[in-house]
């Protein structure tokens, strides 16, 4: 059955498409090709709260919210021919065109009565099919079956729209019994309330999921008697179904990720001017569901502090303009707590800034480590520079004592050698004399040693000569005598900066001296490894051991650690097997270094 709507005049087709349309359970609404509500049924006015004549005569963009409004005129611009529109008090609505201009469809409230006029209305099949095949809403006309006992035992198909016809694939459905054809029905519960709403002339709406006749989707139902029949309405809501399932686990998803991470999101619609959060928002600011959700919520959470802050972040989200990260002391509760506040405009196809979405972090507890960690790192530098200060007096100190008891005790038997010998005393006793300047060559030849010994110890004439590796074998043959060294070296010293190379030479100089005064080691072993990342430098004897820290030693390893921590390295004492001490040292190389 079908019609062209276009043959009957509008004087005739508004009353009859007032009759028929409340016949349908679902809200439904005409409107002209302008948008502007020609006609709605009672289940759209009682969805939305308004009466029939507040409602028809006026732009269906009144009812919707400003972001809406914005996105179906750029839908409608787009030449979109059918799409989804959210009204308030309504759960999905879709808005088709039709011979009329468009129908607005809904899923809501159904109809608790049906009207006394659509009955008669029915009689005009022409209009009737030709307003039911606009409709996105499946739709049919169902007449009772009875038994011999007045039993119901099916229903007729006397009447499908469009719509219907082409969810089932079928059209030949008219004349068929609902039951036979389909008897998913009645295991889904579905004929049983068609039968309550037959004998008890009360409408009624269910969703349920049909698994039947290879169907698998999710519908949303009304039914309404009509005389001895229904008048049933079907819409597959599979898509809405499996989108809030999905807005639902994304819901959790984001609600337990908030929860772990500490954070919460928002979202400011520049259009109606609205700021929502998100469950982890009220968590970080301890706010009340109670509490106003506007920008200025961060002026009056903010602390004394923060206040310039907030005014800044306030009216960043009112204006709309830009992307903004700001850090934030507020007030939750009886806390004091500081946030992170990150922000992003969002734009329409067109360029308008149309929402900025937000996240706020709470970093109080990464700030205080931040804080500890920064006071930890001065305290640090601090120690190294008391211990290099305190090394460099100690150097100074031992320089100072070398040449005042060595080199100093040397020039002074020089200086009284020289007052005893004259050209007198060489005349009357040459004898004597030649002693005498024998032995003052001897002191003047110790004392030239003695400032060579001096100035070695001061730059390694070795290390600068022929480097690393033969420095610290010679410097290991020397002091070789109750404790034995053995040396062995791996790698080029053309991987090491000098400066680095110098550092190695010196903390080998301690640790070789430390063993031989205080291990009372038989034997020593001296290990320096350079590679492409870094330098190893071991030192393991045999003797008594010692504490496993180095901060626990003297002043030598406790100067070693100082340096290592400034090189960025590693430092290890070990004792093992309760004899014997190995000490192991690993400094990074410098990126710069080829």
């Amino acid at each position: 059955m079908s019609a062209d709507l276009t043959t009957i005049s509008e004087g005739e087709t508004m009353p009859l498409a007032a009759d028929l349309l409340d016949a349908i359970a679902q809200p439904c609404c005409l409107l002209d090709d302008t948008f502007v509500i020609r006609y709605v049924n009672n289940p759209f006015c009682a969805a939305i709260g308004k009466s029939r004549s507040k409602i028809e005569g006026t732009p269906l963009l009144t009812l919707l919210s400003g972001r809406e409004a914005e996105r179906l005129l750029a839908m409608v611009a787009g030449h979109t021919q059918e799409f989804i529109v959210t009204i308030a008090g309504l759960d999905t609505c879709t808005l088709k065109p039709c011979t009329m201009g468009w129908m607005l469809s809904c899923t809501g409230a159904a109809v608790k009565n049906t009207p006394p006029q659509a009955e008669a209305a029915l009689s005009n099949p022409k209009l009737l099919q030709a307003i039911f095949d606009t409709s996105l809403v499946q739709i049919s006309m169902l007449k009772c079956r009875r038994t011999a006992e007045g039993k119901v035992e099916d229903f007729e198909i006397i009447f499908t729209n469009k719509e219907l016809e082409r969810e089932t694939g079928r059209k030949d459905l008219i004349g068929k019994l609902y039951a036979q054809e389909y008897p998913g029905i009645k295991a889904a519960g579905i004929f049983d309330t068609m039968v309550r709403v037959l004998e008890t002339g009360k409408s009624e709406k269910l969703e349920y999921y049909y698994p039947y006749e290879q169907f698998n989707k999710w519908f949303s139902c009304s039914f309404v008697k009509l005389g001895d029949g229904l008048v049933a309405t079907n819409i597959d809501v599979t898509q809405h179904k499996l989108a809030e399932e999905e807005r639902i686990k994304n819901y959790a998803l984001l609600s337990h990720s908030e929860r772990v991470a500490d954070f919460g999101s928002w979202e400011y619609d520049l259009i109606s001017g609205s700021l929502s959060w998100s469950e982890g928002m009220y968590r970080i600011f301890k706010a009340a569901r109670s509490e106003r959700i506007d920008p200025g919520i961060y002026i009056r959470f903010s602390s004394t502090t923060g206040n310039e802050t907030a005014s800044r972040i306030a009216a960043a989200i009112v204006a709309g303009q830009r992307d903004f990260t700001e850090t934030l002391e507020i007030r939750a509760g009886n806390r004091k707590k500081t946030i992170l506040v990150k922000a992003k405009l969002m734009r329409s196809k067109k360029g308008w800034p149309v929402k900025i979405l937000g996240v706020d972090m709470d970093i109080t507890r990464s700030k205080k480590i931040q804080e500890k960690m920064q006071a930890l790192e001065k305290q640090q530098q601090r120690q190294i520079f008391q211990m290099t200060v305190k090394n460099q007096e100690d150097e100074r100190r031992r320089l100072s004592e070398n040449l005042h008891n060595g080199l100093g005790q040397l020039l002074y038997g020089i200086k009284i050698g020289i007052a005893r010998i004259n050209a007198k005393k060489a005349a009357r006793d040459p004898e004597r004399f030649g002693e005498e300047k024998q032995q003052l060559e001897e002191i003047v030849t110790s004392a030239i040693n003695e400032t060579r010994r001096i100035a070695h110890e001061l730059v390694p004439a070795a290390l600068e000569a022929h480097g690393l590796f033969f420095a610290a074998e010679k410097m290991c043959e020397q002091l070789s005598g109750t404790t034995r060294f053995e040396c062995s070296f791996f790698g080029q010293e053309e991987h090491a900066d000098k400066f680095l190379l110098v550092a190695v030479y010196r903390m080998l100089q301690e640790l070789v001296t430390n063993v031989i005064k205080h291990a009372q080691a038989s034997h020593a072993q001296v290990s320096i490894e350079i590679d492409e990342e870094s330098m190893q430098l071991r030192v393991t004897d045999n003797g008594k051991g010692m504490g496993t820290t180095p901060g626990n030693g003297g002043i030598g390893l406790k100067s070693i650690a100082g340096k290592v921590r400034l090189l960025s390295g590693t430092f290890k004492i070990a004792n093992p097997e309760r004899t014997g001490t190995r000490v192991f040292i690993r400094l990074p190389l410098s990126k710069s270094t080829p």
